[in-house]
């Protein structure tokens, strides 16, 4: 019977604690009146990245505090000569770099070719609106980078 109570408690106290948590968390998407989370993001095909550094997506952010996020995966599209795949990239604000990833994949035969995938985050406080930039080299392996996607959450 004792046990009985004390598990129908802890229900409550859970159930009370999770709709506490929804209700009153800004990151589950309420918070105090007038908050709500903004998610704003941009993505493009693919991109050559060959023998350049280059700025392969922007996303124009305006002020607040955000969480920034970019994913794109990068295939080779080199000559045969070229014995791997490598993508640099950095997510960054003006000259500022907020994140930065290598990639470097041998190629495999019978195709001569090879793949990855490559992550950046982070999180920023803009007193102004702000473009944030997936900027990428590949040390002269002649590479593309592909299905790119650059997400800010936050407001």
């Amino acid at each position: 019977m004792k046990r009985h109570l004390w598990t129908t408690a802890a229900i409550l106290v859970g159930v009370g604690g999770l709709f506490a948590a929804v209700t009153a968390t800004p990151a589950l998407g309420a918070g105090a009146a007038g908050t709500s989370l903004r998610i704003l993001s941009a993505s493009k095909g693919t991109v050559p990245v060959d023998d350049t550094i280059k700025n392969v997506l922007s996303l124009r952010v305006p002020a607040g505090h955000w969480l920034i996020g970019a994913k794109l995966w990068v295939s080779s599209g080199s000559p045969a000569s070229i014995v791997n795949t490598a993508l640099g990239c950095a997510l960054t604000k003006g000259a500022a770099t907020l994140d930065n990833s290598i990639i470097n994949i041998p190629k495999v035969a019978p195709d001569n070719s090879s793949g990855g995938v490559l992550a950046l985050s982070a999180v920023i406080r803009l007193t102004a609106p702000a473009t944030i930039t997936i900027r990428c080299a590949d040390f002269d392996t002649e590479v593309n980078a592909n299905n790119i996607k650059l997400t800010a959450a936050g407001g």
